[in-house]
């Protein structure tokens, strides 16, 4: 199943509810430039960079949000989905969900019309645990619907590997974690590991530059699954293949 709708909402020690999501602070983005414990040189760096270029283009109200690490980052999707409102890429290579934890304010404070969470990738190779990425994917969740209740939330499963192999045992405890999560939370659940798995649940070779990165065809495949959900929300309109 592609895409599954669950139910309740739940209270986060995060609150920015005071906030207007037509004024994006520049305090946002000055908190979130600290380091994270777990990024590693190159990603403390890049993070602070990516946030030095998002102050300069902050979000805006009601717009689709694609939030995430590399995976999303390398990826147009403000063409590749062709939506009929703007969709922004706050994806940060080398991103953990500590880090996304971290930047939580400017997403909610934008009051997104729909965001898209793919994390926990690059936790696999930090000291969090399964149950640590998930409860930070917990906290994501209720932040949002605390703070950003109108937003249509979805959440990916995170996607196998094809490198590093032994660590999709993680993977696969990450992802039945989420989709337990997924039961008790106003969410929809998308099962991108399920799209992206070759027979022997690892990243399919025809999908992958790397064993962890998607190629053209890769994104292709995510990006049709996510065109066929927006149109079922009315953000495309017109012949969806």
């Amino acid at each position: 199943m592609a895409c599954q709708n669950s139910k309740t909402l739940s209270q986060s020690r995060l609150d920015f509810s005071n906030m207007d999501c037509s004024t994006t602070l520049s305090s946002v983005f000055t908190k979130s430039k600290s380091a994270v414990l777990n990024h590693n040189d190159f990603t403390k760096k890049h993070y602070r960079t990516k946030m030095g270029e998002f102050s300069k283009a902050p979000l805006k109200c009601s717009e689709i949000v694609m939030l995430g690490d590399s995976l999303t980052e390398q990826n147009n999707w403000m063409i590749s989905l062709e939506a009929r409102v703007p969709v922004r890429n706050r994806g940060i290579s080398g991103d953990t969900s500590d880090g996304v934890l971290q930047r939580l304010e400017e997403i909610v404070v934008s009051q997104p019309a729909a965001l898209f969470i793919l994390i926990g990738t690059n936790d696999l190779w930090t000291d969090n645990t399964a149950e640590k990425t998930v409860s930070n994917i917990k906290e994501i969740i209720d932040t949002v619907h605390v703070n950003s209740p109108d937003t249509l939330l979805f959440v990916q499963t995170v996607f196998p590997l094809r490198t590093d192999t032994h660590l999709n045992q993680k993977v696969k405890k990450i992802n039945r974690l989420i989709v337990a999560l997924a039961s008790t939370k106003d969410i929809h659940l998308i099962d991108t590991h399920f799209l992206l798995s070759d027979l022997n649940g690892e990243l399919n070779e025809n999908y992958t530059t790397d064993g962890v990165h998607l190629n053209n065809k890769g994104y292709e495949a995510w990006v049709g699954t996510l065109r066929k959900i927006l149109y079922e929300y009315g953000f495309i309109v017109g012949e969806v293949s």
